[in-house]
């Protein structure tokens, strides 16, 4: 089984719910034969995923059947879940059973029949339903069966909340040893109480139940936000032992002042009292709340780590040791074990390079279509991160921006991470953030405080010696991102017209 799952005691705790359900890794396995027997081998699925033991059975179903899941989200928009189906075509839909009255798999489209010579003709064609378990349902579609390359064994979308068409390809060898990697230098022991703080469809959200799972120990399930006090409630009367979050995660963090000591009430158990460790990844965390999190985190012996990683990779590529958390602000550390980094077409002045990764868990390729799911390992383990960095004297990375997010200023190279750092420096005292974007010779800043955007075109052109003229700063009430607390770069515009 994956995970070594058939080495684990049979009465250990492996999932539970914030709604008192309790399944042993004993009885895992036993839903995992269930669900087996269900799908045919090398078949290809739709999960629609939740953070519930529904959705979790049907993952290591999948997996343990030989069949090839695609993850997506169950709270997909519908318009958008039923391109994905159209486009792929899948031979079964494991979803919730809740999610089924407002869309239930169909055959495609007589638009996409037509084109297709794949496709059944037949005028009369019914999905039906062939396993029911834990609130999911299982239906089998009449789309013929796909040709699955023999290592293909996970899909996983680059964009989960926009339904992107573009799926990452993973095999068996880049879940288990990304997996083993990560208990490996987090020091993972059977023990350890994760609670679910991402969506399991998102690469980072996924490799926690992964590495946990591979360590023997127990993942609390929650589908409550981590601002909901009912996900604190939990996560304290469960005994969690860790934290994960992507930057915006760590922004409500400071936000809910889980970080400010003297909010604690006299008497009351802290929050934090079985608390190990917490990780963060899926972006740059703004300096100050680093160091107010590390800072926080060294007082009460609790280990702080910033990882860093791809849905190219599996999930994690880098992670800086928690001991160097402080020391080595604004690093992403050094390379898991079993993988290696180093910079091509480096820059001799500055010494900044594109970032190179090779490692097992290094994924095969990228899919745009049901055809492109044959296809075998187009990256032999070697992966173009697409991003900008340099290595310090100790060996220690630092990401200093996207190959894809420059613009040129009336001739003047001009990055766009950089930009969004050097505002976030000089408005440090304020409790906001900042965006950039932009094209050739205009520069677009975007700032959820409105006082900032006054100034922030200005002081930006001004600290990169540039015109005024390329310079505009608009003020939003929020950033858009994702379900993952990624930036959703195209929907800017559309907040400074609300």
């Amino acid at each position: 089984m994956y995970f070594d799952m058939e080495l684990k005691p049979a009465d250990r705790p492996a999932l539970q719910t914030d709604t008192g359900i309790c399944i042993t890794y004993g009885e895992l396995r036993e839903q995992i034969a269930e669900f087996r027997h269900a799908v045919r081998q090398r078949s290809f699925v739709f999960l629609l995923c939740e953070n519930t033991p529904g959705a979790v059975i049907g993952y290591l179903g999948c997996l343990n059947a030989g069949a090839v899941p695609l993850l997506l989200n169950a709270e997909l928009d519908e318009t958008l879940l039923q391109e994905m189906y159209e486009r792929y075509q899948p031979e079964y839909v494991w979803m919730p059973k809740k999610h089924a009255e407002t869309w239930k798999p169909c055959n495609l489209s007589e638009k996409q029949n037509k084109a297709d010579e794949n496709i059944n003709k037949s005028d009369e064609k019914n999905c039906t339903i062939g396993y029911e378990k834990a609130e999911y349902v299982l239906y089998q579609t009449e789309a013929p069966k796909c040709e699955l390359h023999p290592e293909l064994a996970l899909l996983l979308a680059t964009s989960g909340s926009t339904g992107s068409p573009k799926l990452v390809r993973l095999s068996r060898q880049n879940l288990e040893s990304n997996a083993l990697s990560i208990m490996e230098y987090l020091k993972l022991t059977e023990s350890e109480r994760a609670i679910t703080c991402l969506p399991m469809q998102y690469t980072y959200g996924l490799s926690v139940m992964n590495s946990h799972f591979q360590a023997g120990a127990c993942v609390l399930l929650t589908t409550s936000s981590v601002v909901q006090q009912q996900f604190w409630d939990y996560f304290k009367s469960a005994e969690g032992t860790s934290l994960v979050g992507v930057p915006y995660t760590y922004e409500l963090f400071r936000r809910l002042h889980l970080f400010d000591d003297r909010t604690q009430k006299p008497g009351e158990q802290p929050w934090y009292q079985h608390l190990r460790y917490m990780t963060q990844a899926g972006g740059r965390l703004p300096e100050p709340l680093q160091q107010k999190v590390g800072t926080w985190a060294k007082e009460h012996d609790i280990k702080f780590v910033v990882m860093y990683g791809q849905t190219e990779a599996t999930a994690r590529m880098s992670y800086l040791p928690a001991d160097h958390c402080l020391e080595k602000i604004g690093s992403i550390g050094i390379a898991i074990p079993g993988g290696t980094f180093h910079l091509e077409d480096v820059d001799p002045a500055t010494g900044v390079g594109e970032l190179i990764y090779e490692g097992p868990n290094v994924t095969l390729g990228m899919a745009e279509c049901r055809a492109d799911l044959s296809k075998g390992d187009e990256r032999q383990g070697v992966l173009h991160t697409g991003d900008l960095a340099r290595v310090d004297e100790d060996g220690f990375y630092y990401i200093a921006g996207r190959k894809k997010r420059f613009l040129k200023i009336f001739g003047i190279r001009v990055g766009l991470d950089e930009c969004e750092r050097i505002l976030q420096k000089a408005y440090v005292e304020v409790d906001c953030e900042f965006v950039c974007v932009g094209t050739d010779d205009h520069l677009q800043i975007y700032t959820t405080d409105s006082t900032c955007a006054e100034t922030a075109a200005e002081l930006l052109a001004d600290r990169l010696h540039i015109s005024n003229r390329a310079v505009q700063a608009y003020y939003i009430a929020e950033i858009p991102k994702n379900a993952s607390g990624k930036t959703q770069y195209n929907k800017l515009q559309d907040k400074v017209k609300e």
